[in-house]
């Protein structure tokens, strides 16, 4: 169980880095629940990111990775901490390499970061808002 109290939601979901839809949650001012299987999808060869939340102090997006797929390092502007939910693969931040599994946890801070997709993997990750 996530629960998370906001009073400007949105929940986005992305196929390939595209919007497939948008939904605005913005008069939702009261605690929420939300499942994580709602947002768990996979496309062959691809990814899929969804973003369950956007607030003014985070956001939680789950990226869900098909076997193979790597998004490979580049800089990005803002802070995340991955949680991986299940699967295996390879994060990368900065100069470091981990080797992750279901339970890893990663911290990466503003800068270069990538994603190696070893077996289908789940990540909830939260961010700073941007």
């Amino acid at each position: 169980m996530i629960a998370f109290t906001d009073r400007d939601l949105h929940l986005v979901t992305k196929v390939g880095g595209q919007c497939t839809g948008e939904y605005d949650m913005a008069q939702v001012n009261e605690e929420q629940k939300y499942d994580i299987a709602q947002f768990v999808k996979f496309l062959p060869g691809d990814r899929i990111k969804s973003d369950v939340l956007k607030s003014k102090h985070f956001n939680v997006v789950v990226i869900c990775l098909d076997d193979g797929y790597e998004l490979p390092p580049h800089h990005e502007p803002y802070d995340v901490f991955f949680y991986v939910v299940s699967g295996r693969g390879i994060i990368t931040a900065g100069d470091k390499q981990w080797e992750t599994q279901s339970g890893s946890m990663v911290f990466a801070p503003v800068g270069i970061r990538g994603i190696k997709c070893i077996e289908h993997m789940t990540l909830l990750g939260i961010q700073e808002p941007h």
